[in-house]
């Protein structure tokens, strides 16, 4: 799940751990810490928004992210 999800094209949103925590970070934000729902499923607690991470043959390739009542499937690009 770690890594780097391109959410548009200078809009990205960093996942990385920080000891037992997971972090997200958006383009130009603090990292916050995101919570798990279900295996792959997170959600902030700052902001009512949620990512799904996805896999291919056991390897995390993309996410689904939602916030506002918008989703929007997004690449791991690193």
């Amino acid at each position: 799940m770690t890594g780097t999800y391109q959410l548009a094209p200078q809009f990205l949103i960093e996942v990385r751990r920080e000891g037992e925590r997971l972090m997200a970070q958006l383009t130009g934000q603090p990292p916050f810490e995101i919570f798990p729902e279900a295996p792959l499923e997170f959600f902030w607690k700052v902001v009512d928004a949620q990512i799904r991470f996805t896999e291919e043959d056991g390897v995390v390739t993309g996410a689904v992210f939602s916030q506002d009542g918008r989703t929007v499937e997004i690449d791991k690009i690193g």
